[in-house]
């Protein structure tokens, strides 16, 4: 999944980091050219670089959101079979357990591919940063420090503490309705074979 959605994640990644880059040192405004600020954006990317500009850092990406993906839902899956056993004595199911998973999932996956996403983050906004991951993942640490690796780890974790909390209700929300229109219409063939059997 991660692989497909690449196709459009990494361009937005882009995108949205050099309007934040661009506008950092400026004041906030809001203005009726805000929204197309993007677009300007994306053009000059693409004067500049070519459409590969807008996929610079794909395989920073790749390295940073496929484990991150296989990681938070290893980890949701595993936290809501303990979650599920600690609060069943309590009487506590389904959304509290699904959004407890979903937090605990969102900490580890944030703090696992923490600095893999700075290389990532680096590569995509700064123009001089060029080559493989691993060296320039070398480079940061030589010249910063391990600590630079997890630079924003805070803002990451509060920011995947919410989205995660949602995605185990969404996801297990989503799953409950499949299966409940999967058990409607097995209960709907078995009726209409009984039918025909009988007549």
């Amino acid at each position: 999944a991660e692989l497909c959605c690449m196709v459009f994640y990494v361009p937005h990644d882009v995108i949205t980091q050099k309007v934040q880059m661009q506008h950092a040192a400026l004041p906030f405004t809001r203005s009726l050219k805000s929204p197309f600020r993007g677009v300007e954006v994306m053009r000059s990317v693409i004067a500049q670089q070519g459409v590969r500009g807008l996929y610079k850092g794909t395989r920073a990406h790749l390295l940073s959101y496929v484990p991150e993906s296989a990681c938070w839902w290893g980890s949701y899956e595993l936290g809501k079979s303990i979650l599920g056993r600690l609060g069943a004595p309590l009487n506590i199911t389904g959304p509290p357990v699904h959004m407890a998973a979903g937090i605990c999932a969102g900490v580890l996956a944030a703090a696992v591919t923490s600095p893999i996403d700075v290389v990532r983050t680096r590569m995509q906004c700064d123009p001089q940063i060029q080559g493989a991951v691993w060296p320039i993942l070398t480079k940061i640490v030589q010249k910063e420090g391990p600590q630079a690796l997890f630079k924003g780890l805070g803002m990451s974790i509060a920011f995947d503490t919410i989205l995660s909390a949602g995605s185990g209700i969404r996801f297990e929300w989503i799953m409950w309705f499949s299966r409940r229109e999967q058990k409607e219409e097995m209960e709907s063939s078995k009726s209409v074979q009984s039918h025909v059997a009988s007549a």
